[in-house]
């Protein structure tokens, strides 16, 4: 009981690390940790171990070691995929089995949580190298996941449906990109979740891109006062460059007009 309950101590202070930017000491007490449950008895393929290998995987890959980084993602998605596979064929060979129990149920969800956010790392990994295609193919199952666990109105589920959206846009697919995102604010708003800002200013970013300069203004002040309403800073950004990117592509056309005149 005393190892277990250090265990879960070394996982808490890795996650705080983690947290402020601290990745060389997270990975040296995750290292430990993992370590010490292994010598408790835990399986590798355990939640827990599953878990921490996948915060290690994104530390390499904030501190730019890639390669390692994307295997110890791949593995994360192969053992969570191997699992829930099995569960899959248990339930297929016996259908009259008694239901799961509660914890089962739990541990089942656990392992699905965990695959997407696997499948969300995999593709942010694809973004960074600008692999736009499997970057979406990844995201896209990042969000079944994410709208099968946590639901279709969950602020991950928005994020995720943001960073698909992005591919789109950059992949060109601009039809698909508005209809995503059009979606989701929808959706967002519903629920009055302030990831509708980020999903207006994208939108902005998008209208932007294709000339449609007046929905873009709308979409960004639609953004702007989302993120004011949650006071929420960061948020604010995107949506104010939005609008100054708007401002500064007026002043050149007006300039471009007077230039034409002149002549």
């Amino acid at each position: 009981m005393h190892l277990n309950h250090r265990v879960f101590i070394y996982d808490q202070i890795a996650d705080m690390m983690l947290d402020i930017g601290d990745y060389k000491n997270a990975e040296l007490v995750f290292k430990d940790t993992m370590k010490l449950a292994l010598q408790l008895g835990m399986a590798e393929d355990d939640n827990a171990m599953i878990e921490m290998s996948l915060k290690l995987a994104t530390i390499y890959l904030y501190t730019g070691r890639m390669d390692i980084g994307v295997v110890g993602i791949r593995h994360c998605i192969a053992e969570q995929e191997k699992k829930l596979g099995a569960k899959n064929e248990e339930k297929e060979v016996d259908k009259n089995v008694a239901k799961d129990t509660k914890a089962a149920l739990e541990e089942e969800q656990n392992t699905k949580v965990l695959l997407g956010k696997a499948y969300r790392h995999y593709g942010n990994y694809h973004m960074q190298l600008r692999e736009f295609k499997e970057g979406k193919e990844m995201m896209a199952k990042a969000l079944k996941v994410s709208q099968d666990v946590l639901g279709e109105n969950d602020d991950t589920s928005f994020v995720i449906m943001n960073d698909m959206a992005t591919c789109e846009i950059l992949l060109e697919n601009y039809k698909d990109a508005e209809n995503l995102l059009k979606e989701a604010v929808v959706n967002s708003g519903r629920v009055k979740s302030s990831v509708q800002s980020a999903l207006l200013s994208n939108l902005g970013a998008l209208y932007i891109r294709t000339s449609r300069y007046e929905e873009a203004e709308h979409a960004c002040q639609r953004g702007l006062t989302v993120a004011e309403k949650a006071n929420d800073r960061m948020l604010m950004l995107p949506c104010k460059a939005c609008l100054m990117k708007l401002q500064s592509l007026k002043k050149k056309v007006e300039n471009d007009k007077e230039d034409d005149d002149e002549d």
